[in-house]
């Protein structure tokens, strides 16, 4: 996440302008080569660190409805129809400009990160494979530590097990990670069109199966025994209130029986707010547990993993190929332009079928969420070329700048991304699940990544790198890396 690769005719124009080093540059004395070590603050390529500050505000945006909504409300999106004109519109925000495109960008930049740290094992003619499995399962514990003790929707975890396996590509022509990536990318949207077009065709026989009985004539006849009836049913439901186990262990076991194990049911509404607004810590953590397990299936049905499979490549082809160099600069044109023109389109195609068809499944919303599959890889790319021709004509330093800083920090953030919401949303913090607005949960987004922004550029001055980057670093390296700057020395700064 924060490993990157110096190149001797880049490093002087990708620091901040204006930027001293503040330790002396690497100099080859050996035959072996110096020992494996940390990238240095002047060897940092600058506009991968606002790229990855961007990646991780885009994944709040989307992941703050997870912090703060039961799962079967994002899983069914009829149930918008009768929402207010203000979520609907935050819905069409969040998922026209930000869902998919993030995560993607994230994992693109995982798979460079892949392609940096080998190239500076080659340089230093110092073993690779043993150093990145150390640092992939490293993350891997993290993502299961973040997973079951935070937040059930960790995407760490998931990228470890592909770095795994991208791992056995890194030698590869760039031409053929491309070609890989092309396969990957269409198995994704393969697998969730299918998945698509049996949802549409459950739906319409469910639709249908309602109107017949509906069109049936209904027969009531009168027997000596309805009054009895009617009069257990009325004293079952006056005392359902009290009838509700005061155990919550029971309560939370009587509703996942009921609710049959389905996150869709709107009985698992029920089940969320028991764990994250109730509470206690136990039923938190068992269910939180079993819906990251269930998570990992669905990622895996829908085709996510290829998506992530394929963005890793991407990356990895794109380091290979220089793309981020300034001679690259029509490459950047040309995924600024075709990306955001392709990806805009697709995701007004998506805004507009929801809105059409009133956030009822169908074939036309059917077809737009397949080709949203396809649109948010496109805007995925024009977010890249965009960032990376802002930052190279030096427009908006200071804002650059500070998306840097938290890119040098990303696994810091993230995680504190997560301690933040879950406090807010949660039984042992503030206990607002399920009770805050779509337009208000981006609100919250933009005040709690402002306040990244500034605390990462102060954090900054006086440290090297995160708490977080530094445990990951420290245990990779089987040493305690150094966190505080040393006395004297300058941080970046902006030109």
């Amino acid at each position: 996440m924060d490993e990157q690769t110096p190149r001797a005719e880049e490093t002087a124009h990708e620091v901040a302008p204006g930027t001293p080093p503040t330790e002396p540059p690497l100099q080859e004395t050996s035959v072996i080569g110096p020992p494996m070590e940390p990238v240095r603050e002047p060897e940092r390529i600058h506009a991968l660190d606002v790229l990855r500050g961007f990646a991780i505000f885009g994944i709040f945006m989307v992941n703050i409805a997870f912090f703060s909504m039961p799962l079967a409300k994002l899983i069914d999106p009829s149930l918008l129809a009768d929402a207010t004109a203000g979520d609907q519109i935050a819905y069409a925000v969040m998922r026209s400009l930000f869902e998919y495109k993030f995560v993607s960008l994230f994992s693109m930049l995982f798979g460079i990160g892949l392609i940096v740290q080998m190239q500076r094992a080659e340089k230093r003619d110092r073993p690779f494979v043993g150093l990145y499995l150390r640092r992939t399962f490293i993350l891997m514990a993290l993502g299961l530590a973040h997973a079951f003790l935070l937040w059930y929707g960790d995407i760490l975890f998931i990228y470890s097990l592909v770095a795994l396996v991208a791992m056995w590509c890194r030698r590869l022509a760039p031409r053929v990670m491309l070609a890989l990536c092309a396969g990957a990318l269409a198995l994704s949207v393969l697998a969730f069109a299918g998945v698509t077009v049996i949802s549409v065709v459950q739906q319409q026989r469910a639709t249908e199966a309602t109107q017949d009985q509906t069109s049936e004539p209904i027969e009531v006849t009168e027997s000596p025994d309805d009054d009895v009836e009617n009069v257990v049913v009325e004293e079952t439901m006056d005392q359902a209130p009290q009838a509700e186990p005061a155990d919550p262990w029971a309560r939370y076991q009587a509703v996942l029986e009921a609710n049959g194990w389905q996150p869709g049911d709107p009985a698992w509404i029920e089940l969320d707010v028991i764990a994250y607004k109730e509470g206690p810590m136990m039923i938190t953590l068992v269910h939180r547990a079993w819906t990251f397990l269930m998570m990992l299936v669905i990622v895996t049905i829908t085709g996510f993993t290829f998506r992530v499979v394929g963005m890793f490549l991407l990356g990895m082809a794109l380091m290979k190929l220089d793309f981020f160099s300034a001679q690259r600069r029509r490459w950047h044109w040309a995924f600024c332009i075709l990306g955001l023109t392709i990806g805009l389109a697709g995701e007004f195609f998506l805004v507009w079928s929801h809105h059409h068809s009133n956030y009822q499944v169908g074939w036309l919303q059917g077809g737009a969420e397949i080709f949203h599959n396809i649109s948010s890889f496109a805007l995925c790319l024009g977010y890249v070329g965009a960032i990376i021709l802002i930052v190279r004509s030096g427009l908006l330093k200071w804002l650059t700048y500070a998306f840097s800083c938290v890119g040098r920090t990303a696994l810091t953030n993230y995680l504190l991304q997560t301690i933040v919401a879950t406090y807010i949303m949660y039984w042992w913090g503030l206990g607002l699940f399920n009770d805050v607005s779509r337009p208000l949960q981006l609100a919250m987004v933009v005040g709690i990544y402002a306040a990244q922004l500034v605390l990462s550029v102060l954090y900054l001055r006086l440290f090297r790198i995160g708490p977080f980057e530094w445990l990951w670093r420290s245990l990779t390296y089987l040493k305690l890396q150094p966190i505080l700057r040393q006395k004297g020395s300058i941080p970046p700064t902006v030109g």
